[in-house]
């Protein structure tokens, strides 16, 4: 396997593992490939430096994996909830490097909830809340609610969380 630089029309820059130069060549004239920042196709193979493996840069790039996730503080979109009921429905992905795993993760977290749950809609807060207080059977479900709401289901002790934004589809 070889890593190659890629780029868009956006100027947005990302790598890729490729068997061989013929295959990414391959890949991008059936336009399989595309921009995980934009999801644009309109992607060029771009100079690429030679991957040297020495303990300076295997540091650096534990040090950038690090860099690259998520932390507490940092803000996710709560248009978009789910209410688990049960431990067994957690649905935390497993992010490997980069942000095209994390698309391809979210994405995957977003079929699974579409398939499992229940869509309540803009119903979400009062059906999680019926669902809190025992007063409506006990299901997974999802739905929309505003950021007012999120608040409030969170400060009742109502567990839900905020699910990311899925990038558009190309």
């Amino acid at each position: 396997m070889k890593k190659f630089s890629l780029g868009c029309e956006y100027e947005h820059e990302f790598e890729g593992w490729f068997a061989d130069a013929d295959a990414i060549r391959q890949q991008l004239q059936a336009g399989l490939l595309d921009c995980p920042y934009c999801g644009s196709t309109n992607l060029e193979k771009r100079l690429s430096s030679p991957n040297l493996s020495t303990p300076k840069t295997k540091a650096r790039i534990i040090e950038q994996q690090q860099d690259a996730l998520p932390t507490a503080a940092d803000p996710m979109p709560a248009s978009e909830s789910i209410a688990a009921t049960s431990p067994s429905a957690a649905l935390a992905p497993s992010v490997g490097e980069g942000a095209a795993a994390l698309r391809i993760a979210v994405r995957a977290l977003h079929q699974k909830i579409r398939a499992e749950f229940t869509n309540v809609g803009d119903k979400f807060a009062e059906e999680a809340r019926k669902i809190h207080e025992g007063t409506s059977e006990e299901q997974n479900i999802y739905g929309t609610c505003t950021a007012e709401e999120h608040r409030e289901l969170s400060e009742e002790g109502v567990d839900i969380l905020p699910l990311p934004e899925l990038p558009p589809e190309h």
